[in-house]
Parts: C-alpha cells; sequence; structure tokens
C-alpha cells in the first residue's frame, strides 16, 4: 500500500508508512520487548498495526467486524495530517499535546501504551520523517 498525496496533504495510506528505522539506537535497545496489536483511527479509516520485538511487523487496512487490540488510538484526518507534516504548529506536532486538546483519543488498555510512551510517540511521528522518494 502506497501513501497517496493530494495537495501536500497525507492521505490515511501514509499509516503504513510507520516503521521503526529512524528510532535511535536508545529505543532499539529498550523496544525489543515490546509485542502489541494496537488501532489507529485516521478519520473513518482503521488500521491494525502489529508489533513484534519492536519492530512493525504488519499494518492491516480495516474496515474489521471484531478487531482484537490492546488500545485505539483515533483522530481526524486532518489532525494526523497535521502530525505528520514536516513542520507541525505548536500543539500539533506530538500525541500527548494532541490528546490535551481532545484532537486526538486513545481508550483501552494503556499499560503497553504508557510503559512505552517514547517509543509509541516516535512510531506516531514516524511518517513525517519518510522522504518524498518512499512516500510514492
Amino acid at each position: 500500500m502506497q501513501a497517496a498525496y493530494h495537495e501536500g496533504i497525507v492521505t490515511p495510506c501514509l499509516v503504513p508508512a510507520m516503521n521503526t528505522k529512524h528510532l535511535a539506537p536508545f529505543f532499539a535497545a529498550r523496544s525489543e520487548y515490546i509485542n502489541s496489536v494496537f488501532m489507529i483511527v485516521v478519520g473513518e479509516t482503521e488500521f491494525l498495526v502489529s508489533i513484534e520485538k519492536g519492530q512493525v511487523t504488519d499494518v492491516c487496512q480495516g474496515p474489521f467486524v471484531t478487531p482484537s487490540y490492546e488500545f485505539r488510538i483515533s483522530a481526524s484526518d486532518d489532525t494526523w495530517a497535521e502530525l505528520w507534516s514536516q513542520a507541525p504548529s505548536a500543539g500539533r506536532h506530538d500525541v500527548i499535546s494532541l490528546l490535551k486538546y481532545k484532537l486526538l483519543r486513545i481508550d483501552g488498555n494503556l499499560h503497553t501504551f504508557m510503559a512505552n510512551l517514547f517509543f509509541f510517540k516516535a512510531l506516531l511521528t514516524s511518517p513525517r520523517y519518510t522522504t518524498e522518494a518512499n512516500r510514492g
């Protein structure tokens, strides 16, 4: 699945661009024990992201009938587009700030998310670091 762009706006197809390649070695050593399945909702589009040993192993696009996941992160298309832009505005640059301004919602069992907060914050902003050539 490739990322789709329309007038510079990121579409939900950028979710599969999530990867851990840009993460610092600091995360590599600490993320090897992270195993999780979580859902990202971009507008109306659902994605299940599987992480094994700190690496994204699968991204499946919904709709799903009865998905199984630990936690769910949802926001509007515009909110994700702003977060993933090369220069997001103040208050739109970080998952926690989006949560503070009620632009993003997190539901479910948050233990894995909070225990590995820096990892998930970096992972959720990873499409920002995808080069134009890789974006398709």
